[in-house]
């Protein structure tokens, strides 16, 4: 949660610098679970948000495009996007939001006093523009960007690989996991300069063996990682020439990936 929350406000920052949000911040303590300790975070115009409690009482009204109200209750992990910010005498704020995904006709306005978790005053509501594969079940949205991290697993891949509705990119920190791949061989006790050597040795298909173990069996993870990773190994054994493993590795993005809608990118940190 740590690392999501991090994401977040990064997001947030490059976005008030391209002006896509407005406003001059209002802060507020949030959490995404009455258990957590609240942090302080600032709310702008334009912020993707995410609720995370059921408002089973339903405090707030919420009404669809012709402004009628309608039967719908906010309930946790629904998202929307923050249209207007007005601050009370109290010191709360009553915000505007537009709920987005499958309910993007319907508006409300919920105010930071009344929406709370009553144990530790904080408001339930955090920025969207981030979440953890676990927060994310249930969910479909248009594009999906995925970081994969040790952490990855059979259930967690399937899970994030299923909810797009046109594109996902996956994005592979190199070094990271290469780690995995020493950490996995027993080959901690290395000395540097192995290290060294160990890692220039290492193609393109040795990291997507490694991706393939961390998430799990063929048979239960994502089709369109693994049929990758299985024509990777067919053009191995071709006679097909390519100028560098980036060429073939194009190649099949194309070729097999595009039809998934699925992206893989590699990074260096």
């Amino acid at each position: 949660n740590n690392e999501v929350s991090a994401i977040n406000q990064e997001i947030q920052e490059k976005k008030k610098k391209l002006k896509r949000i407005s406003g001059s911040g209002y802060q507020i303590s949030s959490t995404d679970c009455s258990s957590r300790d609240p942090e302080t975070i600032n709310l702008y115009v334009g912020d993707k948000i995410s609720f995370r409690k059921n408002d089973k009482k339903r405090d707030f009204e919420v009404k669809n495009g012709k402004g009628e109200v309608v039967d719908f209750m906010i309930a946790n992990r629904t998202p929307g996007v923050i249209e207007k910010i007005v601050s009370l005498a109290d010191g709360s704020y009553d915000l505007h939001v537009r709920l987005t995904g499958d309910n993007s006709d319907l508006t409300t306005i919920v105010n930071t006093k009344k929406y709370i978790y009553e144990d530790n005053f904080s408001v339930p509501i955090v920025l969207n523009y981030a979440m953890s594969i676990y927060s994310s079940q249930g969910q479909t949205v248009d594009k999906v960007y995925l970081i994969d991290g040790k952490q990855m697993h059979r259930r967690y891949s399937y899970v994030a690989c299923s909810r797009h509705r046109r594109e996902m990119k996956i994005y592979f920190n190199k070094s990271e996991l290469f780690n995995r791949y020493m950490l996995s061989s027993q080959k901690k006790n290395y000395k540097e300069e192995d290290i060294a050597k160990e890692k220039a040795k290492f193609k393109l298909s040795d990291y997507l063996q490694i991706v393939s173990k961390s998430w799990g069996r063929r048979e239960s993870s994502p089709s369109a990682i693994f049929e990758f990773l299985d024509l990777y190994e067919k053009l191995n054994s071709s006679n097909r020439k390519f100028k560098s493993n980036e060429d073939k590795y194009d190649f099949l993005m194309k070729k097999r990936l595009e039809e998934n809608n699925i992206e893989i990118k590699k990074t260096e940190i």
